[in-house]
């Protein structure tokens, strides 16, 4: 499984949520975060359909 760390911002594009969501289910308990990034399985728990294959840095592909 690919649990790598993403930034609160990453985690918002990749599931297609605003960043406060995520900040909030971390307020919540929901999702556990340190410092402004989280675990993918963290992600997963409140988001299953996120997708790590998917690149949540837009734009970075394309300046390759």
């Amino acid at each position: 499984m690919n649990d790598r760390m993403l930034s609160v911002s990453q985690a918002a594009r990749m599931v297609g949520v605003p960043r406060r969501l995520i900040q909030q289910r971390i307020q919540e308990g929901k999702i556990d975060g340190f410092d402004g990034y989280i675990r993918m399985s963290e992600l997963r728990k409140v988001f299953p359909e996120a997708d790590s294959d998917r690149d949540p840095t837009p734009g970075l592909a394309g300046a390759l």
